[in-house]
């Protein structure tokens, strides 16, 4: 019939090539309007599909639309290469977001779409929202957590409350505002996110394991020669790390953190103190093949030589220099409002599959053990021109000469 063939004509093109790339409007072309399809949909206004990520990370943004866009006047002539990239975590895959309760989720949310220089220094919390400071505490201690990328957050903010209720989150005074202005805070994101693309394609390639990639970001974070500055605010930023160089164990995990998330690994910064200077310090724990683990690029990188001492270790051998931060759920309602130092939570690391001392043969039982075995590792170490040994025995860390000779 007529209609058979009309309809046999304007559905059957669109139905045989459904999901192009880019191309959100099924014309066939990769134009401006696809691009604008695209921001409208990283925001909102239209559902997210997968022809929009266009840069396959896993999530549709405007960095999409931007390459979208880029696509349509030519100066690109093909989007990025979806062989070799890696899916970011997704929102509701981060850590310390799936720890939370439901209102403190709706908190969250709020600070992941409003919280940036320029946008609003007060945030409304939505009429009938049960959340007291507690929740507000919980919620901006794990947005800062699982968003490193977000470097202009301050450690202080205000509130307004309504009874137990907060009505407003504040960012209007000299102690609760913004680091960084919006005109800085806009080139500094766009410098970070291209700094962490160069990274991602230099240290990496395709089909890595999970525990090959986290060793690579550890290593290119740990062996960098950046510098800690404590008078440096940048340095106790992902961006002070990554990009100037200057780092403090916060600018260390929080890049190592945003690395990682990048490329789909879910981990969370531990806050909490070294045992033997009674100082603060953070670091990380990754998960990598659905098991924990501790990794602290500070101390690795503050060795003196490429060290991996600290790469995926377990509780009980870090117990011996890192103490953690308490659970603020496992504290009182008055100490929650007290404690200035809290973990969110602490996951329980107790694999030694992808230690590095267990893959690399160094790893030993006890000491007579290590008595036994360690000549011959020693001796393989030497003949292969390794320049430093990072060995466990039981639970105990030992790395470089000196320590090796006290248990000889």
């Amino acid at each position: 019939s007529i209609f058979a063939i009309i309809f046999t004509i304007f559905v059957s093109p669109a139905s045989a090539n459904p999901s192009v790339c880019g191309d959100m409007n099924k014309d066939g072309k990769i134009t401006a309007s696809d691009a604008l399809i695209i921001l409208q949909s990283s925001v909102g206004k239209l559902p997210k599909t997968e022809e929009g990520d266009v840069d396959h990370d896993g999530n549709v943004t405007a960095k999409d639309a931007l390459i979208c866009l880029q696509m349509a006047v030519h100066i690109i002539t093909e989007f990025p290469d979806e062989s070799f990239n890696y899916k970011a975590l997704k929102a509701d895959e981060y850590y310390s977001y799936n720890v939370l309760t439901p209102v403190q989720k709706q908190l969250y949310e709020l600070l992941s779409k409003d919280a940036k220089p320029g946008i609003s220094d007060e945030i409304a919390v939505p009429e009938g929202t049960q959340a007291d400071e507690i929740d507000l505490r919980c919620a901006y201690k794990a947005y800062v957590n699982d968003h490193p990328e977000s470097f202009w957050m301050p450690y202080s903010y205000g509130y307004s409350i309504s009874g137990l209720n907060i009505k407003k989150i504040l960012f209007n005074t000299d102690k609760t505002k913004y680091q960084f202005s919006a005109d800085e805070s806009n080139e500094m994101s766009k410098t970070l996110e291209q700094t962490v693309e160069s990274v991602i394609k230099s240290v990496l390639e395709k089909d890595l394991s999970e525990s090959e990639i986290a060793l690579r970001f550890h290593d290119y974070l740990a062996f960098e020669d950046a510098n800690g500055a404590k008078n440096y605010p940048k340095s106790y930023t992902a961006y002070g790390a990554l990009v100037d160089k200057k780092a403090t164990c916060e600018g260390y995990t929080k890049a190592y953190s945003l690395l990682l998330s990048r490329v789909g690994i879910v981990s969370t910064p531990i806050i909490g103190i070294e045992n033997d200077t009674n100082g603060g310090h953070m670091w990380s724990c990754v998960r990598i093949s659905g098991k924990w683990y501790f990794t602290d690029v500070t101390w690795d990188s503050n060795s003196g030589h490429q060290s991996k001492a600290y790469y995926n270790q377990t509780t009980e051998v870090f117990k011996h220099s890192h103490t953690p931060s308490p659970v603020i759920s496992e504290l009182s309602k008055d100490e929650q409002k007290k404690i200035s130092s809290f973990n969110l939570s602490v996951p329980l690391c107790n694999s030694t599959e992808h230690n590095y001392c267990v893959m690399n043969g160094t790893y030993f039982a006890d000491g007579e053990e290590f008595q036994r075995m360690f000549p011959e590792k020693f001796a393989k170490a030497l003949d292969s021109g390794e320049k430093s040994m990072h060995i466990t025995v039981s639970d105990r860390i030992f790395s470089g000469t000196d320590d090796i000779k006290k248990i000889l």
